[in-house]
């Protein structure tokens, strides 16, 4: 409850609602796609960063392009495995904000929406406990947001540990799938 005792509860929620809300605006204008010609330019390094930017709902369209432009240059293997470790950075930065930051602001809100029996029961089931880590990790390793997945996984309360080695399968397995799909198109 840090946020609540500096004066407004919602302040990290609302800046990334309102930085996905930009970025949307803005994806097809020239400064963007002046930005995925010149991370294209970094070569191995581009690699990395567009698997650093193809986790969040906002830059997954730029990052998705300069991966499929670059995916071209060079091997199937090196571009997966530099996306990945750019991607596993992405998500545990994204993973560490939501658990320390946005799950304090909404946990209240979740508080009074448990105070129903039923709902109660369900988030206390070992059934609950087991499935949320599931269903984020298959969210992240879809075409879907990754912050849907983080977000679980954050309220599972999964350790570092965990989480980095989970991720790095479901990217590495998620990036193959995509570089995959560029190269039968």
């Amino acid at each position: 409850m840090k946020n609540q005792q500096k004066g407004w509860r919602f302040k990290n929620t609302f800046l990334l609602a309102i930085s996905i809300v930009v970025l949307l605006i803005f994806a097809d204008h020239a400064i963007i796609r002046g930005i995925i010609s010149g991370v294209s330019e970094l070569k191995f390094l581009g690699l990395f960063f567009s698997g650093f930017f193809i986790v969040s709902t906002f830059t997954i369209v730029p990052a998705t392009l300069v991966l499929s432009e670059m995916s071209n240059t060079y091997g199937f293997w090196e571009t997966a495995l530099l996306a990945t470790a750019g991607a596993v950075l992405g998500d545990f930065i994204i993973f560490r904000f939501i658990r320390d930051t946005v799950s304090d602001e909404l946990r209240p809100i979740f508080n009074l929406i448990a105070k129903e029996k039923h709902i109660k029961a369900l988030f206390s089931s070992p059934f609950f406990a087991w499935l949320t880590p599931v269903v984020g990790a298959a969210i992240i390793a879809s075409p879907l947001p990754d912050e849907i997945g983080l977000t679980l996984l954050g309220a599972s309360r999964m350790s570092n540990r965990r989480f980095l080695i989970l991720v790095t399968i479901i990217d590495f397995i998620g990036i193959c799938l995509l570089l995959s799909l560029f190269r039968m198109l």
